[in-house]
């Protein structure tokens, strides 16, 4: 059996179980979701039209 581990960096977000989420945290993933949904969109259009 073989394991695989992954680490990235994180950076706290001041998210606390049970509390609303931040504006800024919610905006950001907004942009990040924005821009791969883009990406993904980018490389379908360029690689199986």
């Amino acid at each position: 059996m073989s394991a695989h581990y992954y680490f990235t960096k994180a950076e706290p977000q001041g998210i606390v179980v049970g509390d609303a989420i931040l504006e800024s945290a919610l905006a950001q993933a907004r942009r990040r979701e924005q821009f791969e949904r883009g990406q993904y969109e980018r490389w379908d259009t360029e690689n199986l039209s």
